[in-house]
């Protein structure tokens, strides 16, 4: 028989050599102590005030949480989205969230003071168009972009590497205005800020 109760406390312990997690639920008659149950690859305990749906397996008064709700989550995922979200052990405030959405997939973090850290592995990014926004780095220009600046010219005499032509005009360090075309180089991933 299932029952429903608010989540009290949970807590992590190893058994024969096996790691199990057990959450303790306040079905209101009492507080019952069950096995936390999540699919394979996920970690989220949940909790205090998370609510925990509690089934009994079979006949054999072994009790586990099967799934869990937060009210005061605010539900704004559709049919078809994955949202994930983290929250403070303490007021359930949002920490992060992932959202693969119909149009966007967002990752999402609310406290500045979090940073994001991508550990362990290089990093590759399969897209024609990064933007970089805010602090981003250095701009990356690619083959292809047009690129301008000042060159200085030795000498404007004929066989000069740089020959003024009007309406060109030195520059106030004494350079030449050039704009050039950049024929080798990055070719895929052009990085600039938003």
């Amino acid at each position: 028989m299932g029952r429903q109760g608010k989540v009290v406390g949970f807590e992590r312990r190893v058994e024969d050599g096996a790691q199990v997690s057990y959450v303790k639920v306040d079905t209101g008659a009492d507080v019952e102590e069950v096995q936390h149950l999540e699919p394979p690859g996920e970690d989220s305990p949940p909790i205090v005030g998370d609510f925990a749906a509690v089934e009994e397996l079979g006949d054999s008064g072994t009790k586990h949480a099967v799934g869990y709700h937060d009210p005061k989550s605010d539900a704004t995922s559709v049919e078809g989205d994955k949202r994930f979200v983290s929250r403070t052990t303490v007021g359930g405030q949002k920490i992060a969230e992932l959202w693969m959405a119909q149009g966007a997939v967002t990752l999402k973090v609310f406290d500045p003071n979090v940073p994001v850290f991508v550990e362990g592995a290089k990093v590759v990014i399969k897209s024609s168009n990064v933007n970089l926004g805010g602090e981003g780095g250095r701009g990356v220009a690619c083959e292809g972009d047009i690129a301008v600046g000042a060159v200085r010219a030795l000498c404007g005499a004929p066989g000069s590497p740089i020959i003024p032509v009007p309406p060109a005009t030195p520059t106030p360090t004494g350079g030449v205005p050039v704009a050039v075309q950049i024929v080798s180089g990055r070719k895929s991933v052009k990085a600039r800020e938003a």
